[in-house]
């Protein structure tokens, strides 16, 4: 979906992705959850919710190295919903007058700043749903934010 506004040579642009509907099975996210049996490996802080003693209501099974419970066993409790709203990009451009600029016998002259992937609402935090392509998580770096100031000079 994209945004045009063009008001007095200030130009606004702006470009979202979304997403709605579906599943992604996150895959990376059930490794952070294990029960604990795979000494040295980092662990989820959601693990700090597991069942500790009767009466505890969670859905984080117990932790525990001599019984494996099997908590990031392949389960539909890892599939998570895949809607996303994503800002991708924002670009804010100045086209000085050309009474100005002829002056000094440029032909165009704009101001501009440009920011790429800025915001990305989603379920889970650290998920990125817009890089998935087979339905599962893979350990990828999410796009780089990249805000850009620029000035462009025609003579």
């Amino acid at each position: 979906m994209e945004i045009h506004l063009n008001i007095k040579g200030l130009q606004l642009d702006i470009m979202f992705s979304y997403q709605l509907g579906g599943k992604t099975y996150d895959s990376n996210y059930a490794s952070l959850m294990h029960t604990g049996n795979n000494y040295g490996s980092a662990l989820s802080t959601d693990i700090l919710d597991r069942w500790q003693k009767p009466g505890d209501i969670t859905d984080v099974p117990r932790l525990d190295v001599t019984r494996n419970t099997q908590s990031s066993a392949a389960s539909d409790r890892w599939l998570m919903n895949s809607d996303y709203l994503s800002l991708r990009q924002i670009n804010l451009s100045y086209k000085l007058p050309s009474d100005l600029i002829s002056k000094l016998a440029i032909d165009n002259a704009t101001l501009y700043m440009n920011g790429e992937n800025l915001l990305l609402f989603t379920k889970r935090q650290g998920m990125d749903p817009t890089q998935t392509f087979n339905g599962t998580t893979q350990n990828r770096y999410i796009p780089s934010r990249v805000i850009t100031l620029g000035f462009n000079l025609n003579f």
